[in-house]
Parts: C-alpha cells; structure tokens; sequence
C-alpha cells in the first residue's frame, strides 16, 4: 500500500511538473498565464510593451487573433467592442512512469473581459479592464475575479501610463493548498518622433508575487500608408542566453508587422524567439 500511495502522489506531482515546463519559458508563476501573456500579435511583437499607447493604436472596433506556443500550446482571443473572449489550450498531457502513458488529461484557461474607460478633464484616462477567469488542469479546476486598472495622458509627444494588473480574487484554488493572482504593475513611457510616424518607448513591470523586475524596449515604425513595423526586447533574454553569439543575438528578441488594406481592415503578425524552447507566433485580423 505504501509504494500505491508514492505512486498517486507522484502522479499527482507531475502533472504539476509538466504543466510548469510547458509555460515556465513565459514568465516566473505558471498558474493562471492567461492573464499576463499577449493576447494579440501586437502585443506579441511588442513583449507586452509600448502600453502608454493603449487605446491609440487600436483603430478598429474587432479582431481575431490566434497565437501558437511550442508544445502546440495555442490561444485563440475575440474581441468585440468592449468585450473580450481568449481561450489559452495546453491541448492533452500525458502522465508518464518510465515512459508509459498512464493516463492523458487536457489543460486550458479561459478568460473574458469588459472594458471601461474615463476621462478627467481631458487630461487623463482611466482604463478598466474586469475579467472572469476559468482555469482547468485534468480534474483540478480555479476560477478567479480580477481586474486591471490603468491611467494614462500625453505631455506633448511623449505618452505615460502606470498600471495595476491581475487584482482580483480566486474564488475557487485547484485544491487546498491557495495560491495568488500574478499580480503586477506596469510603468510606461513613450516618445513619438517624426511626426509620430515612430514612437520609442520603455516599460518596465514589476511583479509582486515573484519580487521579479521586467524592463522592455520597444519601436513602432510607420514605414509607408501600408505597412507598419514593430520591435522589442526585454531583460528576460538574459535568462535564455546559451554562450552562443549566433543563437544569443536574437534570443528574447520580438518582431511585427501591420499590413493594411483598402477595405479599413489590417492584418498583423508578430514573432518572438523564446531561445531554446522554440518560437511563439500569432496572426491577428483586425476588422
């Protein structure tokens, strides 16, 4: 009986473990990624960054957008107006002992989100973002409560915003033992140049679960009515370094274009090198 209790536990374990493999690569917490990853191929190019423009480079009212992780880990997110629909599949995971299957399970995150906005005496912008989250690993379920709070203004040609993320509550932990929202805060400030054909910015996050610093460069480049180009980097390629300049030079590096068409819709692709653990890549159709 003991060795059966050892085993159940380890399977227990590893589930964990697999999980925390797939997503680790992404950032520092494994639960409730959804919440912190990019949703769209702006984001993705732009590691997140650039957000004292948020709301400006968004001309369009809809988007589809479909991003595709390594391990064939995929999100799919819908956006409406002011609403927001982003499913995140991990697909099936295998429990293995000595490379036999012993059972199979699938792992998805599912989030929706409503959007508010305030202006104070036309100066600044206050942006709410209130989202319900369902978070599924095998028979192990979470929900959570959380919003994401943020203001922003222009001085200028230069464009700042300060954030709060992921504040909210779990109204149901995958099992006893509880466990936080990724919570974290994001300073932006970015400088539009030439006519604001370009605009170069830095963000910096700070997340408070993991007492973790993320610092982020980013340029937005118009180069002509039709084509828009997207780059960035972030202090997190430190960590996927391999002492290989060939390799190194790109690693955690983001890159993204916008195409635009005549019929007022845009099509933007973005990839990011996530250094040994592959590419993460998306489309999104703007409409």
């Amino acid at each position: 009986m003991g060795i059966r209790r050892k085993i159940r536990r380890f399977r227990k374990v590893y589930k964990r473990i697999i999980l925390i493999f797939l997503v680790s690569f992404i950032f520092s917490q494994a639960e409730y990624q959804i919440t912190s990853i990019p949703h769209n191929s702006k984001q993705l190019a732009l590691h997140n960054g650039l957000d004292a423009l948020y709301g400006i480079d968004n001309i369009n009212n809809n988007s589809v957008s479909l991003l595709h992780y390594p391990s064939q880990i995929k999100l799919l997110s819908y956006t409406s107006q002011k609403f927001n629909f982003s499913f995140l599949d991990y697909g099936i995971l295998e429990n293995k002992i000595d490379n036999q299957i012993i059972n199979s399970f699938s792992a998805y995150e599912c989030l929706i989100q409503y959007s508010s906005q305030k202006i104070i005496n036309d100066l600044f912008k206050i942006n709410l973002l209130s989202g319900f989250l369902i978070s599924k690993i095998g028979t192990y379920s979470s929900n959570a409560l959380m919003t994401n709070i943020n203001i922003n203004t222009k001085i200028e040609n230069t464009y700042l915003l300060l954030s709060l993320n992921n504040l909210g509550i779990v109204l149901d932990d995958y099992t006893n033992h509880s466990i936080k929202l990724p919570s974290f805060s994001q300073f932006s400030i970015v400088k539009a140049f030439n006519n604001d054909l370009v605009y170069f910015g830095y963000d910096h996050i700070y997340n408070f679960n993991t007492d973790k610093n993320e610092h982020i460069i980013s340029l937005r480049s118009e180069i002509n009515n039709n084509l828009l180009l997207r780059l960035s980097g972030s202090s997190y390629r430190k960590e996927m370094l391999v002492d290989d300049f060939n390799n190194d030079f790109y690693y955690g590096m983001a890159v993204g274009l916008t195409i635009k068409t005549n019929k007022k819709s845009t099509f933007d692709i973005g990839i990011c090198s996530l250094g040994t653990a592959g590419y993460l890549y998306g489309i999104t159709i703007n409409y």
